[in-house]
């Protein structure tokens, strides 16, 4: 680390170490947690890396003893930010730091609020060791002893990608995906769920339930980010894989009314075109 770098942080230190002593007291947990929060923000425009990560361990420190210090709320959210800031870091030494503050998520008063989000942690951290197995089981976990919290999606979403990525069970990955899709279609994770779905059944040549996903995508989350990407396979296995021009070229149009500022137009547009002779007789 450069030496000015390294002046910094222990400028940094120092001011939290000194500033109860020139007040006459310790600083709050609340200063503290303040303190740990603007060390994040300012980590995000550092342009030095190595600055950059040794800012985010400070900050980490600091949550991790208002964790200490406090049972209640705060303590539980700081211990959790604690715990992604040292995954985010990586490296043997802080994922065991990361690891403890998610075993010590079990052990406070608080623990059933904090358990999905310390077994969302755990998945981050195995999945970083490569430990798939572990991984799928805290994801499942999660998502079969809480399946009422924001998390449990997430934590299919999680096991699933492992499933079918690490693991190369799709099977397993599509089981997941498909508990997501019927069990949390409200989810920020359901339409990553349906692609990723459609993804594995296209690879088994199931088109034309893979081309059913994709346009549930499409038409169930039309103002999503996957919307005209889900739209364009659709027409794309129809053009491509079942050769049915008549269906790609109805959805070539759709896809033009309905995205026209997509980066994909070209592509699909090239489609239409291709396809337009054998759609006379349909609507456009």
């Amino acid at each position: 680390m450069h030496p000015v770098h390294r002046l910094v942080i222990a400028l940094l230190g120092l001011w939290v170490c000194l500033t109860p002593l020139l007040v006459g007291a310790a600083p709050s947990l609340e200063i503290m947690m303040k303190t740990a929060d603007a060390l994040i923000t300012e980590s995000e425009l550092m342009e030095s890396r190595n600055l950059r990560k040794a800012v985010q361990e400070r900050a980490a420190e600091l949550y991790a003893q208002v964790a200490r210090e406090d049972a209640g709320p705060n303590g539980a959210a700081a211990l959790l930010k604690a715990g992604n800031l040292y995954t985010d870091l990586g490296g043997d030494t802080f994922l065991a730091r990361a690891l403890e503050c998610a075993t010590l998520a079990t052990f406070r008063p608080d623990s059933p609020r904090l358990a999905p989000d310390a077994l969302m942690l755990k998945v981050r951290i195995y999945r970083l060791q490569k430990e798939w197995g572990r991984a799928v089981r805290s994801g499942l976990a999660c998502a079969e002893t809480y399946p009422k919290s924001e998390a449990a999606p997430r934590a299919l979403f999680e096991a699933a990608q492992v499933f079918e990525t690490a693991i190369r069970n799709p099977s397993e990955a599509e089981r997941c995906y498909s508990q997501v899709v019927s069990t949390y279609p409200a989810s920020p994770v359901a339409d990553d769920s349906l692609m990723a779905r459609a993804g594995l059944r296209a690879k088994a040549r199931q088109y034309q339930q893979a081309i059913a996903d994709y346009l549930a995508v499409a038409d169930s989350y039309p103002a999503g980010d996957l919307a005209d990407q889900a739209l364009y396979e659709a027409i794309d296995l129809y053009e491509g894989e079942l050769k049915d021009y008549v269906k790609a070229y109805e959805l070539s149009v759709r896809f033009r009314k309905q995205f026209p500022h997509s980066a994909l137009l070209k592509k699909v547009e090239k489609i239409e075109s291709k396809t337009l002779k054998y759609a006379k007789d349909t609507p456009g």
